[in-house]
């Protein structure tokens, strides 16, 4: 399982969000797929979050793992992930208690990703500022990946 080898690849130590609404819109150059009525599973751990998203729609089935991290993971985690670079976060703690978090492909660089992690608390938002702080150093605007 997928959460088997990420807590191997990073240590047991990392913070679980249950059953965050998440949407997601994929930009491929002109075109956008929306993907706006999801459920996910966030996994933070030191230098990446592997989100397990459940699409609910007429019925309700599992999506790719997404992980977002400045090192591409697909060796270490498998291939039926989505590996994503994170370019900027923006936060909206006050009212919406939101995150959206825009991502870059690794391999195609007119695919564009924005995800927003939904009805969040206070203590998963700061967790999430901690991770952003914690990658910070590395250039989140390279290119070279």
């Amino acid at each position: 399982m997928i959460i088997d080898r990420a807590t191997t690849l990073e240590g047991n130590e990392y913070y679980h969000f249950k059953k965050v609404p998440v949407s997601y819109w994929l930009r491929s150059g002109n075109k956008h797929y929306p993907s706006i009525n999801n459920i996910g599973e966030v996994f933070v751990f030191n230098d990446f979050i592997l989100i397990l998203r459940k699409q609910r729609f007429l019925i309700s089935h599992w999506l790719k793992p997404l992980v977002v991290s400045h090192r591409n993971l697909t060796n270490a985690l498998g291939n039926s992930i989505e590996n994503y670079f994170p370019k900027t976060f923006s936060y909206w703690e006050q009212q919406r208690k939101e995150v959206q978090i825009h991502l870059a492909d690794r391999k195609y660089s007119h695919i564009s990703v924005v995800l927003t992690l939904k009805e969040l608390t206070s203590e998963q938002i700061n967790n999430l500022k901690s991770f952003e702080k914690r990658i910070t150093p590395i250039d989140l605007t390279s290119t070279n990946r």
